[in-house]
């Protein structure tokens, strides 16, 4: 929503503390946003979130440094479309790095912690 606001250009910021409110409210059982939430890319997002939320910083901090001239406007050719697209390709990377990061390291740490701390049953 936030995005949406944000390409109509909506100006009444105030409002936006509300978006968590209206997701949670159309989130219950039955409505259109938990099918949205209830599917198989949004729920692997949420399984490798902590990993999203460990790189995504670093990963910003890459793509600025490296591309610093496109993000202060001294680019020539910056479009919007080329912005759209540079995003784009900045959060595909972001998500295959945590992607990797998780398989790689988050969820072997919890297998073998499960493993070695496991009470017997």
């Amino acid at each position: 929503l936030l995005v949406i606001f944000s390409l109509l250009n909506f100006q009444f910021y105030s409002l936006y503390p509300l978006v968590p409110v209206i997701v949670l409210y159309s989130a219950n059982a039955r409505g259109f946003m938990a099918h949205i939430f209830a599917g198989r890319v949004m729920v692997y997002l949420g399984t490798i979130s902590y990993c999203v939320y460990i790189v995504h910083y670093p990963v910003l901090e890459l793509f600025t440094r490296y591309f610093s001239d496109y993000f202060y406007g001294v680019a020539p050719g910056r479009t919007p479309l080329t912005l759209w697209a540079f995003l784009g390709v900045m959060t595909v990377t972001l998500i295959a790095v945590a992607a990797a990061l998780y398989h790689s390291v988050e969820y072997p740490c919890r297998r073998f912690i499960v493993k070695k701390w496991a009470s017997p049953a």
